[in-house]
């Protein structure tokens, strides 16, 4: 996080010129953009939304606090007045650390199986959804 004047901790990434800012809290590495420039067509994540971040990005809680920030971000997050917040314009947590945590997809993808068991989504006995995940039980050897 930047000095306590709430000036803006940056992101710098790529190209590093001799005129970049001196900032010690700036951030150089990857901040690891869902999918920057729309690049992979498959990907759930177009728009605005390519610009969120990975769970694992450098730039979540890396920002400036700002007392007077609106309270939201542009993709209507709530913004802390007291926590660092992420640099940019994305103040989430990264997104569902699980792809399809809840199965909702009524498919298996994107997870996959090492066990080789038969493994299958149905409406039947979920908790919270319309989906859940039925496995087979795991033979003693």
């Amino acid at each position: 996080m930047s000095s306590e004047t709430n000036t803006p901790a940056l992101l710098f990434y790529g190209n590093h010129p001799s005129r970049e800012p001196a900032d010690a809290a700036k951030v150089t590495t990857d901040p690891e953009f869902r999918n920057a420039g729309n690049a992979n067509t498959s990907s759930s994540h177009t728009g605005k939304n390519t610009y969120q971040v990975h769970p694992s990005s450098p730039v979540i809680r890396a920002g400036a606090v700002v007392a007077s920030n609106g309270g939201y971000d542009a993709y209507g997050n709530t913004v802390s007045a007291t926590a660092a917040p992420n640099i940019g314009a994305y103040k989430g947590t990264g997104g569902n650390l699980l792809s399809n945590a809840g199965f909702e997809t009524g498919s298996l993808s994107p997870w996959t199986q090492a066990s080789g068991t038969a493994s299958s989504v149905t409406a039947s006995n979920s908790r919270t959804g319309a989906d859940t995940l039925t496995t087979a039980a795991r033979t003693r050897r």
